[in-house]
């Protein structure tokens, strides 16, 4: 099973299994979902659920009337699935108990806010998509958007699964889960509310976008980074987007929803501060995103280097103001699906990437040009 990218990297649940401060069941689940997230346990999971989603679906197909044509839109279509009687994880693992709760023939909200909130947010980052880029879904010809709620058992993290064409979503480092159904807000372990993460759904759907137009998935080195910097870039526009909010007026944070009270204050990622985004409690681990090409890592976690092309987004999008995705967004847009570059050979190297965002800001004038090659420099990289 071709796997995808975690939107949490591994090295923050490594820094939380080697803390010494914190109880023995937080760091055992730090280490079990660490193991999922390097794909030793999901496969068997997913294939197991995706053998009863199937069978949903078949007898979704074979049960619905004439009426029901929305399964058949167009345009927009979201299913969403749960797991939250289903025990995913543990040894009673029950996967006939996955369930459709909602979908466009069936669009009525639930007591379930994890089924909502992906629902809603589903709609608008198709929306956004739609709209700004005429893009109809993931392969532009409307690919339904599946999310798969309450994955696994106490499962920290949301991952975007490129051969099944889905979003898993856990529930994060729950105290009492004795009701998926309800939020977590008021329990310790750091990282939970993935369904309540816009950006997060955004970057995840633009893992699935990158991998059709440019035909390659997250990995290491120059090319992870770049699949992972412009996740993060659409994520965070989609956001703002929807706050309708000017480069000026933006957090430029990404993953905030997920950060639990003991880490107040803090989020995932920062395009304005790579590297200041969280600090683990007694300064055992902290945010280890970069900001400029001396500090290059080769061969670490893409989500550490993609810090150096987050910050110079940001640094163009406040030197030509406005709102991001009213022209770098189209710059970003246009450079990833008509520059023609090949992804998997950009070793050693981003500035065909760089040369290509200049270019095609010429139509927007040599106001927006100069910025983005001024961002570039600013961060190291020569074009």
């Amino acid at each position: 099973m071709e796997g995808g990218c975690s939107f949490i990297p591994g090295y923050v649940f490594e820094d939380i299994a080697a803390l010494q401060d914190v109880e023995k069941d937080l760091k055992e689940l730090a280490q079990s979902t660490l193991d999922v997230a390097q794909l030793k346990d999901i496969e068997k999971d997913l294939d197991d659920i995706l053998t009863q989603l199937d069978e949903l679906l078949r007898q979704e197909q074979g049960d619905r009337t004439d009426q029901d044509s929305a399964f058949e839109a167009p345009g927009l279509t979201r299913k969403i699935y749960s797991l939250a009687n289903a025990g995913v994880g543990d040894a009673k693992r029950n996967t006939d108990l996955a369930q459709l709760v909602r979908h466009e023939a069936s669009p009525d909200s639930t007591e379930d806010i994890a089924v909502n909130k992906c629902y809603e947010y589903f709609g608008d980052v198709y929306n956004f998509f739609s709209e700004l880029f005429e893009r109809n879904s993931i392969d532009n010809n409307g690919m339904p958007l599946i999310g798969v709620v309450h994955y696994g058992t106490n499962y920290a993290n949301a991952q975007w699964i490129a051969d099944k064409k889905l979003i898993i979503f856990g529930d994060g480092f729950a105290r009492d889960s004795s009701d998926a159904a309800k939020p977590k807000a008021d329990h310790t372990g750091y990282f939970g509310n993935f369904y309540d993460s816009l950006d997060l759904m955004a970057h995840e759907i633009m893992h699935g976008i990158t991998t059709c137009v440019t035909k390659v998935v997250p990995g290491p080195c120059e090319t992870g980074a770049l699949v992972e910097h412009i996740a993060d870039v659409f994520g965070i526009m989609v956001k703002q987007h929807k706050l309708q909010h000017t480069v000026e007026q933006a957090d430029w944070l990404i993953g905030q929803e997920l950060i639990l009270p003991e880490l107040k204050d803090m989020a995932l990622r920062s395009f304005k501060s790579p590297g200041t985004a969280y600090i683990l409690p007694n300064n055992y681990g902290r945010d280890k995103q970069i900001a400029h090409c001396d500090q290059f890592k080769p061969w670490a976690d893409p989500h550490i280097n993609s810090g150096i092309l987050n910050h110079a987004f940001y640094l163009a999008a406040m030197e030509v103001g406005g709102h991001s995705w009213e022209k770098l967004g189209k710059i970003w847009w246009k450079t990833l699906t008509e520059s023609k570059i090949d992804f998997s050979q950009l070793k050693g190297t981003w500035v065909p990437f760089a040369r290509k965002t200049v270019e095609f800001a010429q139509e927007y004038g040599q106001g927006v040009q100069n910025a983005i090659s001024n961002a570039w420099g600013s961060v190291g990289i020569k074009i």
